[in-house]
């Protein structure tokens, strides 16, 4: 069975107001994570305009992250989804993938 993201799992919230936090929230679940992962993949970063462009995809309404492999490497692939949580993963779609992970790029202030 698909999981689906749209409608929105909270139905009281009709737009996107339920997946935004305060910053220091989100950056205290990542210290959390981090902490027990010291030596593991962190994060990945992705060029704005290429968000923009998996986003200005006819139909699209979202992005869902997949946690993937690339030549022996942890990496991310973003699929943009339709109004009914469906990957838009056709032979005309475009994904996003090869950001750049941390370790190695990583901000040097966090954590």
């Amino acid at each position: 069975m698909r999981n689906k993201i749209f409608p929105l799992k909270h139905p009281e919230s009709s737009d996107h107001t339920s997946h935004v936090y305060p910053a220091l929230d989100g950056m205290q679940m990542i210290r959390a994570h981090v902490q027990g992962n010291r030596k593991g993949w962190r994060s990945m970063a992705f060029h704005g305009k290429a968000i923009l462009q998996l986003l200005s995809q006819p139909g699209a309404a979202g992005i869902r992250c997949y946690h993937a492999m690339h030549e022996g490497e942890p990496t991310l692939v973003l699929v943009a989804v339709d109004t009914s949580g469906a990957d838009m993963a056709g032979a005309t779609h475009i994904t996003l993938q090869n950001g750049e992970s941390c370790p190695p790029f990583c901000q040097p202030s966090f954590p």
